[in-house]
C-alpha cells in the first residue's frame, strides 16, 4: 500500500533538488541553450533514450494532447508506453508516467539523484555551463523509461525544437503539430523563423508527420525532411481525414480507417486525434479501430479545457496562453455553454502577445479579473498592466485586478451568478496554482494519469 506521507515528503525533495537547478537568469533569446550538456549526460547515463522506439512531438499548439493520445493508443494496444510531458500542471511528477500513470515520487527520486550526479562534473569539464533544470527532467525520464523496460516512448517537447533537450533523440516517428507565433523572444518573431526551429527535430530515415497549414511552413518541413531523408506526411495534403458528429475518418495508404470521437470534440480535437491516430498505426499498423476509438476517449488532461461545478455553476479551466489556442477556447466556450456569459480568471507569461490574447478572451466575458502565478521558470505579467491593455481595447465589461490567483477564483466564483460559466484560463501555470481548488494536491500525486487503461 502507498503511503501517502512518504510520497509527499519524497516530492518535497524533489522539487527541491530540480527547483536549485532554475538558473538565475531569465529566460530570453540570449538564454544557455546549448544541446552539448545534455548529449554529455546521455552518453554518460549509456544513452538510455537508444534503448526503445520513441514518438517525438514539436509545434505550438496540442503537443501534450497528441503526446497523450499517442500513447494511449499505443498502451491500449498492449505496448509499455513512457510518456514524458512538458510542463506539468499541478503535481511534478505528471512528467514522467508509464501507461498514464504518474510515476510516484518515490519511483522518480533515486533516478534524479543519480542524474544530479552524473551531471555535476559536466559544468567543470564543458565550456557550456551547469547542466540545466529542464535537461536534468528530460534525461531522468530517458532513464527511467529505459529503467522500466518500456516498449515505446512518447517524448514531448519542451520549447522549439533545434536545442530543446528532447533532441538528442534518434531516428523513429516524429510529429510538428502545427506552428504559430509564441515564444517569440527565444525562437523568432515570424512563423517561419519558428519553423525553422522546430523542424530540427526531423531526423535521418524518420517518418514525420506534421498538422501545419501555412504554405510557407509546409516549403519549411518539405525541405528539412527531404535534407535528412525522412519521409513526410502532411495533413490534408499528402493524407486526408473528414470528421464529423462521432465519427473520425481518416484516409491512410493501406484504407479507410473510421473510429468514434465524443460527439461534442471541437474541430482542433478531431485534428489532434487524427495526427496521433496516424502516427500510432505507422508504429502499429495493426491497432484496431475499436482500440484506437477507446483509447483516444480515455485522454484527460488537466486544464486543457477541463470542467468542474462549484455552487451550481461550470467552470472551465484551461491553459490557452496564444491566440491561436485563445481563439479556440472561445470557440469551444460558446458550443459547449450557448447564450451563457462568460466571468473570466486571466493570467500570462511575460513573453505573450497580449493584446491579441486579451482581444481574443474578451468578446465573450462580461468581467475579468486579472491575477498572476507562481512559477519557478518563468515571470507573470503584472496584472495592473494586463488591465491597462485590457481598457485600451475598448473592453466595457468589469475589470479587476487580484495578485493571488487563488483570491481571484473566489472572487469570480463570488460574482458569477446563474446563466455565467467561469473560465480560468491564460497559462498552464494558473491553472497549476489553483486546480487543488477541485482536484486536491494528493489525489493528484497518488492517482494523477493522462489516460486510464481499461481494467
Amino acid at each position: 500500500m502507498v503511503d501517502a506521507s512518504i510520497e509527499v515528503a519524497a516530492l518535497h525533495e524533489l522539487e527541491t533538488l530540480l527547483d536549485a537547478l532554475i538558473p538565475s537568469f531569465r529566460w530570453s533569446k540570449d538564454s544557455s541553450l546549448k544541446l552539448e550538456r545534455i548529449e554529455a549526460l546521455v552518453e554518460r547515463l549509456d544513452n538510455p533514450q537508444s534503448e526503445y522506439r520513441t514518438v517525438h512531438v514539436g509545434g505550438t499548439s496540442g503537443k501534450g494532447t497528441i503526446s497523450a493520445m499517442v500513447a494511449s493508443i499505443l498502451s491500449h494496444h498492449g505496448y509499455r508506453t513512457g510518456l514524458h510531458l512538458s510542463p506539468y500542471v499541478q503535481t511534478l511528477t505528471e512528467t514522467w508516467q508509464i501507461d498514464g500513470r504518474y510515476l510516484l515520487p518515490t519511483q522518480v527520486l533515486p533516478m534524479v539523484r543519480t542524474v544530479i550526479n552524473v551531471a555535476a562534473p559536466i559544468s567543470t569539464e564543458l565550456l557550456f555551463g551547469a547542466v540545466s533544470y529542464f535537461e536534468t527532467k528530460v534525461a531522468t525520464a530517458f532513464a527511467l523509461f529505459a529503467q522500466e523496460h518500456v516498449d515505446i516512448a512518447v517524448i514531448e517537447v519542451g520549447l522549439g525544437g533545434a536545442l530543446d533537450a528532447t533532441n538528442v533523440l534518434g531516428s523513429g516517428v516524429q510529429i510538428l503539430t502545427n506552428v504559430s507565433l509564441d515564444h517569440t523572444e527565444i525562437l523568432g518573431d515570424t512563423v517561419e523563423k519558428i519553423a525553422t526551429d522546430k523542424v530540427e527535430i526531423f531526423k535521418p530515415d524518420s517518418f514525420v508527420l506534421s498538422g501545419v497549414v501555412q504554405p510557407s511552413v509546409k516549403n519549411i518541413a518539405r525541405r528539412k525532411a527531404a535534407a535528412v531523408k525522412a519521409d513526410l506526411w502532411i495533413l490534408d495534403d499528402d493524407i486526408a481525414y473528414h470528421s464529423e458528429n462521432d465519427v473520425l475518418d481518416i484516409e491512410l495508404p493501406s484504407g479507410r480507417l473510421t473510429v468514434d470521437v465524443p460527439r461534442d470534440w471541437p474541430d482542433y480535437q478531431r485534428r489532434n486525434a487524427a495526427l496521433a491516430t496516424i502516427a500510432a498505426c505507422h508504429v502499429e499498423p495493426t491497432v484496431s479501430p475499436a482500440t484506437i476509438s477507446g483509447a483516444l476517449r480515455a485522454v484527460h488532461l488537466p486544464a486543457r479545457f477541463e470542467r468542474f461545478v462549484e455552487r451550481g455553476r461550470p467552470i472551465v479551466l484551461d491553459g490557452a496562453h496564444n491566440p491561436e489556442k485563445m481563439r479556440s477556447t472561445v470557440r469551444q466556450v460558446q458550443a459547449s455553454y450557448p447564450g451563457m456569459s462568460c466571468v473570466g480568471v486571466l493570467a500570462l507569461k511575460e513573453d505573450k502577445d497580449v493584446r491579441s490574447v486579451l482581444s481574443e478572451f474578451s468578446t465573450i466575458c462580461r468581467s475579468i479579473i486579472l491575477t498572476t502565478f507562481t512559477a519557478g521558470l518563468w515571470k507573470p505579467l503584472d496584472p495592473e498592466g494586463l488591465a491597462a491593455s485590457l481598457r485600451e481595447l475598448g473592453f466595457g465589461g468589469a475589470i479587476a485586478v487580484d495578485p493571488d490567483p487563488r483570491a481571484a477564483v473566489e472572487a469570480a466564483l463570488n460574482q458569477a451568478t446563474e446563466g455565467d460559466v467561469v473560465v480560468v484560463t491564460g497559462s498552464l501555470y494558473l491553472a497549476g496554482n489553483v486546480r487543488s481548488r477541485w482536484i486536491p494536491s494528493d489525489e493528484d500525486l497518488l492517482h494523477g494519469s493522462s489516460y486510464e487503461l481499461d481494467t
